[in-house]
């Protein structure tokens, strides 16, 4: 650890620090942070397929262009996880944007509607935000900081991974 000291003539004070008492903390909290953010990995991949059950159940149909255009991913990277769910993406289809937020007069395919992709991420709205908040917990938690407040629903799934 550091030890207080004396540096030079001047008196000024300082502390010489030992890099080897600082690799163990840090390969804990970079452990810790792996399982934080490879569960949220995993559970984004879950609410994105969902996400994808549910869109797919009510987008119009009419030549299935529209419904094969679905893509998500889920990235993790060194701090963050990025999850993105949509249709579309590269902006060939070039009705997509209209059908998805103007309703049709006529849809070929009964129980199909607009804004197919708003009503699934509504579903799992709850479900987004309490994985972000309980990264954010765990990530601080791992750092040494505390965080006051129940526990949130599905942390239990963080704690799954640390034993």
């Amino acid at each position: 650890m550091a030890r207080p000291g004396y540096m030079g003539r001047g008196g000024l004070f300082g502390a010489f620090v030992d890099p080897a008492s600082i690799v163990k903390p840090t390969k804990a909290i970079l452990r810790s942070r792996d399982v934080v953010l490879d569960a949220a990995q995993s559970r984004f991949r879950r609410i994105t397929h969902q996400i994808k059950d549910e869109s797919q159940a009510i987008v119009p149909r009419k030549t299935g262009k529209l419904q094969r255009s679905f893509y998500r991913f889920v990235n993790r990277r060194a701090w963050t996880v990025d999850a993105e769910a949509g249709y579309d993406r590269h902006g060939r289809i070039e009705y997509a944007w209209k059908r998805h937020q103007e309703r049709a007069r006529d849809y070929t395919t009964p129980g199909t509607d607009y804004l197919y992709l708003v009503r699934a991420f509504d579903m799992y709205a709850v479900d987004i935000a309490e994985t972000i908040a309980a990264t954010a917990r765990k990530r601080f938690d791992a750092g040494g900081y505390a965080m006051s407040g129940a526990m949130m629903v599905g942390e239990e799934e963080f704690r799954e991974g640390e034993e």
